[in-house]
Order: structure tokens, then C-alpha cells, then sequence
């Protein structure tokens, strides 16, 4: 009698078993428990995953925009810019004299040219390792100014290198040499000049 029972129980469970569809997973009651310390860290993460991606952003953006401003060779002699278009073509002065809007700068050099009012053109001249050499022309006024930047992701160094058409006899023409090696600065027939070393520092020679 008691083997007969067994045998119904078993049954019984085996018929249950088989009735259960085990393609269904069953849900779990728990509760998850989150702290302010596990937001903390996942904002700190995402911060630093942010500021990484839009570092790259600015590289590549950087990068994209210096790889198509054509540089204007050395020497570099101003009198030669002013006076290009005089028995030459336009085509010519461009692309021996290309020079491009303030927006071509990359962002931080656009952003931190402090002192140096009305940029009308921007002439990029051959780098020095990583240093970046460019001219910030304001040249679409009655008085010019011709103003050398040396950067690298900040202004290191900057120096008016040229002027013309002032009322106070503060007129100068400046020659750059192929290496930097010298920039004559011509100040009412006295010349001084000043070289770029390998850091960006503009120095009196």
C-alpha cells in the first residue's frame, strides 16, 4: 500500500514537471541596493570618458585644419607681400603670399590672441619642431600691422614685427630668414633683430 502511494507521488510530480514551461525563465524578487558612492563613481567615469573623447575632437579638428593652410615660404620679406600683385599675376602673390581668416586658427590660438586687435589675415609660416609660427596681418586698414606668433596649444611668444601708414613715424619693415635665424626689423633706419630658438622665445640677437 505505502509503495502504491509512493508511486502515485511520483507521478503526480513527474506530470507537474513536464507541464512546466522551462523556456520561461522565472523572475527573482531582489532588490538592488544602489549608494551614492556607486553614482559618484559612475559620473567620475563618464566625466573622464567625455573630456577624453573631446580631446580627440580637438585634435582631429586641429590636425584637419593645419594639414590644409598652405605655409608661406621663407624669407619672408614685406615689401615683397606688399607690392606682389605689381607685375604678377593674383593667382601668384596666392600662392607664394597664402594667407587665410582668423576662424582658419586652431581654437586655442582664435581664443587667446589677447592684445592683438583686428586680424584681418593669417599667413602660416614653417614650424619650428612643434612649434607653430604664424603672422596675424591686420592689413585692411589705413595703418598695418604685421604681428609674429609662436604656439603650441598656447601663445608662447608674439612681437610686431611690421607697420605702416602711422601718423607717430612708427613705421617698420621686417625680412624673416629661412631658419629664423634672424628677423630684421627695420624702425625708422635703425634695425634690430630678433631670432625664434627652438622653445618659441623671441629674443634680441
Amino acid at each position: 500500500m505505502k509503495i502504491m502511494h509512493l508511486i502515485v507521488m511520483l507521478f503526480s510530480l513527474f506530470t507537474l514537471g513536464c507541464n512546466s514551461d522551462i523556456s520561461k525563465p522565472k523572475a527573482i524578487n531582489e532588490k538592488v541596493i544602489v549608494t551614492k558612492e556607486d553614482i559618484e563613481e559612475d559620473s567620475k567615469i563618464t566625466n573622464e570618458v567625455e573630456k577624453e573623447v573631446n580631446a580627440i575632437k580637438t585634435q582631429l579638428s586641429n590636425f584637419d585644419k593645419s594639414k590644409i593652410l598652405k605655409e608661406t615660404k621663407l624669407p619672408l620679406i614685406l615689401k615683397d607681400y606688399i607690392g606682389c600683385n605689381i607685375g604678377n599675376t593674383e593667382t601668384f602673390c596666392k600662392n607664394r603670399f597664402p594667407t587665410y581668416d582668423i576662424e582658419d586658427l586652431p581654437f586655442n590660438l582664435k581664443d587667446s590672441y589677447i592684445g592683438i586687435t583686428y586680424i584681418d589675415n593669417v599667413f602660416k609660416l614653417p614650424s619650428i619642431n612643434n612649434v607653430e609660427i604664424y603672422i596675424l596681418a591686420r592689413n585692411m586698414t589705413d595703418v598695418e600691422e604685421y604681428t609674429i606668433v609662436t604656439y603650441n596649444k598656447k601663445i608662447i611668444d608674439k612681437l610686431l614685427i611690421g607697420k605702416s601708414g602711422s601718423e607717430d613715424n612708427s613705421d617698420r619693415d621686417f625680412i624673416i630668414n629661412k631658419n629664423y635665424e634672424n628677423i630684421e626689423i627695420n624702425l625708422n633706419d635703425e634695425i634690430k633683430s630678433y631670432r625664434i630658438n627652438s622653445l618659441g622665445k623671441i629674443s634680441v640677437l
